[in-house]
């Protein structure tokens, strides 16, 4: 029986990975109007944002079957891990440095709740980013191990 990720959780990783690549655009994308609109002319999520979408970018990549190597499959696993964390640091630094009095700024409210969102919904997609990154890493095992007793 070949190791790898079951069809389970490969469906499981094309969720959380679509997730990445949508939330992360649609927040980058808001948070460069944020910038271009003057409404926050600086705009931290317009690094923060990078990460979750290039995750859900190596995610597919994975999952496609191209650069499985022990390196990638890390790698992807860094910036889903990071990319939940720094969208969570941004969102509840956002709420630290809002001005309540401030008219243009930030719904407090929004970026408390976004923040607990992105919390909740980092933890399940880290938790199955890791259990994906395992099994990848046990495919790749088993298959040079396959190779070597088989060149032997």
């Amino acid at each position: 029986m070949e190791a790898g990720p079951d069809a389970k959780l490969v469906l499981k990783a094309k969720v959380y990975n679509a997730l990445l690549v949508v939330a992360g655009g649609l927040f980058w994308v808001l948070a460069l109007n944020n910038i271009v609109s003057g409404r926050a002319p600086q705009d931290g999520g317009i690094a923060i944002f990078l990460f979750p979408f290039f995750a859900g970018v190596t995610g597919f990549m994975l999952l496609a079957g191209k650069q499985k190597t022990s390196c990638f499959i890390k790698t992807h696993f860094l910036l889903v891990a990071f990319g939940v964390f720094f969208s969570v640091v941004g969102f509840v630094g956002g709420a630290i440095g809002n001005d309540p009095n401030d008219p243009d700024a930030f719904n407090l409210t929004f970026l408390i709740i976004m923040a607990l969102v992105w919390a909740a919904l980092g933890a399940v997609v880290t938790l199955v980013a890791w259990q994906f990154r395992n099994a990848l890493l046990e495919e790749i095992s088993s298959a040079a191990v396959a190779a070597d007793s088989s060149a032997a």
